[in-house]
């Protein structure tokens, strides 16, 4: 992930299904991230995403905003969705609960652990 933000690259739909572990000749093991189906590329000139993408129950509270966040590079939802991600190998549960505008409102508030 670090490589591909080095690249001003975001995945945005960072999940389980979309890493795959690699074993490789030396016995060690790789994770690989896959598909970029709608990743982009962010512009030098504004760093900033305008709108939300992937898969709901990992996007960031700041993909939620509307019209984004003042400091909202798609980096954070990268970032975000890897934490939700290792919450759900350790649990084997997502961190929250609901659909459509629940699941909004969970996310972009202090409710977002707690269930």
């Amino acid at each position: 992930m670090a490589y591909i933000h080095g690249l001003n690259i975001v995945h945005r739909d960072l999940k389980p299904e979309n890493l795959l572990v690699h074993r490789k000749e030396d016995g060690t093991h790789l994770v690989k991230i896959c598909d970029f189906g709608v990743s982009m590329a962010l512009d030098s000139q504004d760093m900033r995403l305008h709108d939300s993408q992937g898969t709901p129950p990992f996007n960031s509270p700041e993909a939620w905003l509307e019209g984004g966040a003042e400091d909202y590079s798609g980096f954070t939802t990268d970032v975000w969705a890897l934490g939700v991600t290792l919450y759900c190998f350790l649990y084997q549960k997502l961190p929250f609960n609901g659909i459509d505008d629940e699941l909004t409102t969970a996310i972009c508030t202090e409710e977002v652990l707690t269930t």
